[in-house]
């Protein structure tokens, strides 16, 4: 190796050590975020059976019921006459309608979407540099409708990090998950927006030390 090459080495190696150090000097508590609320657990429906689907009884956005029906199938195989689809989530949505009445369907046809209400997730994008700020990640607060008039905050808890992807731009996609097996509020909502603050756990641990002396 190198005199010159030694010299570049050890020159980065420096940038390096003082861009981390000045991140630990510059360590934040918390820092808010914004990110898309959806449902965190989705089943899909199929019709299981080759038929015709004779009649739907739930439409999009409807609440269910456990063993509730969701459609009648008429059934092609000999033997067989028709056969009910009932919903299996205790706490439900209908979260998409794929197929009509009339339409002719088969084992592996997807009929609807439906999606467990007591769990929900908000997905935010975390740069490294926040990361680095926060030092270890804690517990999440999660804001619900925070430009609205009636804002519903609720602890949740970081459920997955996930490493940048090819065209991410060095973002980390973060998944903050809430429960709501207690009703949640008509602020939840999938599809709209919700503010998450990221704490650190490393602030939390320093206060507890300081409190046990």
């Amino acid at each position: 190796m190198s005199f010159n090459c030694v010299i570049r080495s050890l020159v980065g190696a420096l940038l390096c050590i003082f861009a981390l150090s000045s991140l630990a000097q510059e360590q934040i508590e918390s820092i808010s975020f914004y990110g898309v609320v959806s449902y965190q657990k989705q089943k899909p429906i199929y019709s299981q059976f080759d038929g015709i689907l004779e009649e739907v009884y739930v439409k999009g956005g409807d609440r269910l019921k456990t063993n509730q029906p969701l459609v009648r199938i008429t059934r092609e195989e000999v033997g067989y006459s028709e056969i009910l689809i009932r919903n299996t989530i205790e706490n439900a949505v209908v979260s998409r309608l794929d197929l009509q009445e009339g339409h002719k369907v088969d084992r592996f046809s997807q009929i609807m979407m439906v999606a467990d209400l007591s769990q929900y997730v908000v997905k935010i994008d975390v740069s490294q540099r926040d990361l680095l700020r926060l030092g270890e990640i804690g517990d999440a607060s999660v804001i619900f409708s925070p430009n609205s008039t009636q804002p519903k905050e609720m602890q949740g808890e970081v459920y997955a990090i996930n490493e940048p992807q090819q065209g991410d731009f060095g973002l980390f996609r973060i998944e903050v998950v809430v429960d709501c097996t207690k009703k949640c509020g008509h602020q939840v909502r999938s599809g709209s927006i919700a503010k998450v603050m990221l704490n650190s756990a490393i602030s939390h641990q320093s206060t507890a030390s300081l409190g046990s002396h």
